[in-house]
C-alpha cells in the first residue's frame, strides 16, 4: 500500500512511496538498495522539503562537475602526452633531414625572391575558377620550365608554438606555375593557399597584416530574434500548463500508435534518430506503450513537430505533448536511480524531450539542462559503445548519433542564450545500418560532410563573424581569410562522392538546368547548404569600413572584395531559393530542414537586399513565394501573429517591448515566433521579390 508519509528518500526525489505489509522498508530504496528512513513528523513543511530536494540535486550536479573536472584532467594529460611524442618525432625527422632556407632557388641555383614571381589565379564572374591542384600562377620567365620548392611555416596552438613545416613543389612550365602533388586536406589547401600569399604575391604584407573591418546596418530580423527573447525566459521556471484532465483516458493505444507510426514513416527518414526495424520489433512487444519512455519521448516529439501532419488543433496538440512530456521525465530519473544498463535508452528518449523545450515552447534554458544530462551519459557509456568489437552495430549507430545530438543541441543553446560560438564537435564518421532506408543512409552520409565542413579552423572564424553580424556588431577579417572562402567551399564539394555531387562546380554558369534535373532530396540540400554560408558570408562584406589612413592599393582591393561581394551574394541567393524548391517538390510530404536553417536562408536574403537595390529573375522570384507558400503549410494553424500586433522590428532595433507575453498566448511559442519572424521577414523582402503570384 501506498505510505501517507514517505520516507526521507522518496520524499527528497519526490517519487511514489510505496510500503508492503510485511516489509519494513519500501519498494522503491529495496530496489536500488538505499537506506530507507522513515520520516515521524508528516506535519514538515513543503519548504523544508523543497530545500532538501534542492540540497541534493546541487550535490548531484557538485559530482558531476567533479567527474568533469577529472575527464577534462585526464584528456589534458592524454593530449600533453600526444604532443610531447609528436615534438620527439619532428626532432628526429629534422635530424635526418636537412631543411632549404626560405627562399627560391631554380634548377641553376639562382635566387629568386617574391617580389620576382607574380601570383594570380583566372575567375569568372561567378568564381568559375577551377580549383584543381593544376593552378597556374605567372612566372616571370616565359617559355622556360624549372623546379621550385615553397616551404610554408604554420604555427601550431600549443603551449611552445611549434612550428610545422610544409613544402609543396611547383614547376615551371612557359612562364605559369603548376602544382606538381595533389593537395588531399581542407588544411593543406589553407596551408598552401596561406604559403602563396605569403610567398608569391606582390601584396602578401597587405593579405597577412592587414584586418579589415566590415559594418552592418542592423541586427538580423531571422535571427536575432530567439537570442533576444531567449534570454527573457532564462532563469525563469517554465510556465506550466495546466492539465484538467488526462487526454489519454480512453483509446490512449490507438493515439500512441498514430503518433509513433507518422514519426517512424515522416520524421525519422531524414534524420535517423531511431533505428526503425528495432524499435518497431521492441514498440510491437509492449503490453503497454505508457510504461515505454522512448516511445512517450516520440510521442512528444510526434504531437509538435513541424515534420508530422496531424489533424489535431495546435491547443489539443499542446495537451497531448505536455501529457507524454510529464509522464518520460519522471520515468527518465527513476530510471537513472534503477537500471544503468539502461543509459543509452534514456539518451535516446532525451533528444527528443529537447526538441519540445526548445523549437516548441522556447525554454532554451532547460533545454539545456536535459541536453547537458544526456551528455554526461554518454561520457559515462563512451567506452562501451565507442569500441567497435564491444557493442552492436544498431547501438553503437544509436550512440553515435544521440551523442552528437546532444552536443549539437548544447552548442545551439550555448549560441542563444551566451552568444558562444562554437561548431566543433566529437570527430565521429557516423555510421549506417543495412537495413535502415535507403534515404536514411543518404542523409547520414550528407551529415558527415556537413560536420567535417563545421568543423574546419576556417568554418570557426567564419562564423564567429556571421555571428557579430547578426547582432549588428561590426566584425573583422584579416584580407587573406577572405580570400580563403571559394577554394575551401570547392575542395569540400570536390570531396563529396558522387551520389551527393550533381555536378562538378556549384558556381557553374548551368546550375539552374541541373538543379531542375535533380532527382535525390540530398543532392539539392548540398547546394542549399553551400550557398547559404556563401551568401551570409559574403554579405558581411558588403560594407567594408573605410580609414583616412587606408593606402591607395589597401581602397582598391576593398572596393574589388565588395564588388565580388555582391555578385557572389547574389547569384548564391538565386541558386539557393532554386534548390530549395527542388527539394521541397522531391519532399513534398514532410519539412527536410529545421526552421532554425530555413531562417538563416531567410537572414542571408535579408542582408543582401538590405543596401542595394536587387532585383531577382522572374524564375527566382517564383521559387521564392513557393518555397514559403510550402513552409507555411508546415506551422500549425492560428500561430500567425497579426501585423497589427507584431512589435518583432521594434524589439530588434531597441531591445525593448519584448513580444514574449505575445508569443505564450498560443499553444505553441516557439511557432508563434517562428511564424512572426517569416512573416516580418517576406514583408521586408517584397519588393525584391514581388508580391504572391
Amino acid at each position: 500500500m501506498r505510505n501517507d508519509t514517505p520516507c526521507s528518500n522518496c520524499r527528497i526525489r519526490r517519487r511514489k512511496c510505496v510500503w508492503r505489509t510485511d516489509s519494513n522498508i519500501c519498494e522503491r530504496c529495496a530496489k536500488i538498495h538505499l537506506e530507507c528512513i522513515p520520516i515521524d513528523d508528516p506535519s514538515l513543511s513543503d519548504d523544508d522539503t523543497e530545500n532538501e530536494y534542492k540540497l541534493a540535486r546541487l550535490q548531484y550536479w557538485q559530482n558531476q562537475v567533479s567527474q568533469l573536472e577529472t575527464e577534462m584532467q585526464k584528456l589534458g594529460k592524454a593530449l600533453r602526452e600526444s604532443s610531447q611524442a609528436q615534438k620527439q618525432q619532428q626532432q628526429q625527422q629534422q635530424q635526418q633531414q636537412r631543411h632549404k632556407p626560405t627562399t627560391f632557388l631554380d634548377n641553376n641555383n639562382n635566387l629568386n625572391t617574391s617580389s620576382d614571381l607574380t601570383y594570380s589565379t583566372t575567375c569568372s564572374e561567378y568564381g568559375e575558377s577551377s580549383s584543381s591542384m593544376s593552378s597556374y600562377c605567372s612566372g616571370s620567365s616565359p617559355e622556360t620550365s624549372s623546379t621550385i620548392s615553397i616551404k610554408y611555416e604554420q604555427q601550431e596552438e600549443e603551449e611552445e608554438q611549434q612550428q610545422q613545416q610544409s613544402e609543396w613543389t611547383l614547376c615551371v612550365v612557359d612562364g605559369h606555375l603548376r602544382l606538381e602533388k595533389a593537395i588531399t586536406s581542407l588544411q593543406e589547401l589553407y596551408s598552401f593557399s596561406q604559403a602563396s600569399l605569403r610567398y608569391l604575391s606582390p601584396f602578401s604584407g597587405l593579405f597577412q597584416n592587414e584586418r579589415v573591418y566590415f559594418e552592418t546596418k542592423s541586427a538580423s530580423l531571422a535571427l536575432a530574434p530567439f537570442r533576444l527573447i531567449s534570454k527573457f525566459v532564462a532563469g525563469k521556471p517554465r510556465k506550466r500548463l495546466i492539465l484538467t484532465y488526462e487526454p489519454l483516458s480512453w483509446n490512449y493505444r490507438s493515439i500512441i500508435n498514430k503518433l509513433v507510426m507518422e514519426y517512424v514513416h515522416r520524421a525519422n527518414v531524414n534524420i535517423g534518430l531511431i533505428h526503425v526495424p528495432t524499435y518497431l520489433t521492441h514498440y510491437h512487444s509492449l503490453k503497454d506503450p505508457m510504461i515505454c519512455p522512448l516511445t512517450l519521448a516520440i510521442c512528444v516529439d510526434a504531437s509538435i513537430s513541424p515534420r508530422v501532419q496531424s489533424d489535431m488543433p495546435p491547443s489539443e496538440r499542446r495537451t497531448i505533448a505536455e501529457f507524454f512530456f510529464l509522464k518520460c521525465k519522471d520515468m527518465i530519473y527513476d530510471m537513472m536511480d534503477d537500471d544503468p544498463a539502461k543509459k543509452l535508452q534514456i539518451v535516446m528518449a532525451i533528444s527528443f524531450l529537447v526538441q519540445y523545450l526548445g523549437d516548441g515552447l522556447l525554454q532554451y534554458d532547460e533545454s539545456r539542462r536535459l541536453a547537458t544530462i544526456g551528455y554526461l551519459i554518454c561520457k559515462d557509456i563512451e567506452s562501451i559503445y565507442m569500441d567497435n568489437s564491444q557493442a552492436p552495430l544498431v547501438a553503437r549507430i544509436m550512440f553515435q548519433r544521440h551523442y552528437l545530438h546532444h552536443q549539437a543541441i548544447i552548442r545551439l543553446c550555448d549560441l542563444v542564450l551566451g552568444d558562444k560560438v562554437d561548431y566543433r564537435l566529437t570527430a565521429i564518421d557516423l555510421e549506417t545500418a543495412p537495413d535502415e532506408p535507403l534515404a536514411t543512409r543518404k542523409y547520414i552520409s550528407l551529415y558527415n560532410h556537413m560536420l567535417r565542413f563545421a568543423s574546419e579552423p576556417f568554418s570557426s572564424t567564419l562564423m564567429h563573424q556571421i555571428n557579430c553580424n547578426v547582432h549588428g556588431i561590426p566584425g573583422e577579417l584579416s584580407l587573406d581569410l577572405v580570400l580563403q572562402f571559394e577554394p575551401v567551399a570547392r575542395q569540400w564539394w570536390g570531396s563529396l562522392p558522387d551520389e551527393l555531387r550533381p555536378c562538378e562546380d556549384p558556381y557553374a554558369k548551368d546550375v539552374f538546368d541541373v538543379i531542375e534535373d535533380i532527382q535525390e532530396p540530398t543532392q539539392t540540400l548540398v547546394f542549399v547548404f553551400i550557398h547559404v554560408i556563401s551568401t551570409i558570408f559574403h554579405a558581411c562584406m558588403l560594407h567594408p569600413r573605410h580609414s583616412d589612413n587606408d593606402s591607395a592599393t589597401t581602397k582598391e582591393v576593398l572596393e574589388a572584395i565588395r564588388e565580388r561581394a555582391l555578385k557572389t551574394s547574389v547569384r548564391s541567393s538565386e541558386i539557393m531559393i532554386l534548390a530549395l524548391q527542388r527539394n521541397l517538390e522531391l519532399e513534398n510530404e514532410s519539412l527536410p530542414l529545421p526552421f532554425d536553417f530555413l531562417m538563416q536562408l531567410l537572414h542571408a536574403l535579408c542582408e543582401v537586399t538590405s543596401s542595394f537595390e536587387v532585383q531577382f529573375q522572374p524564375r527566382v522570384q517564383a521559387a521564392f513565394h513557393k518555397c514559403f507558400s510550402i513552409i507555411n503549410s508546415f506551422l500549425p494553424s492560428g500561430h500567425h501573429v497579426p501585423a497589427s500586433s507584431s512589435v518583432l522590428e521594434i524589439f530588434v532595433k531597441t531591445r525593448q517591448r519584448s513580444p514574449l507575453s505575445l508569443y505564450e498566448r498560443y499553444p505553441l511559442p516557439g511557432y508563434a515566433l517562428v511564424a512572426d519572424i517569416f512573416d516580418t521577414s517576406l514583408e521586408r523582402l517584397r519588393k525584391h521579390f514581388g508580391t504572391t503570384p
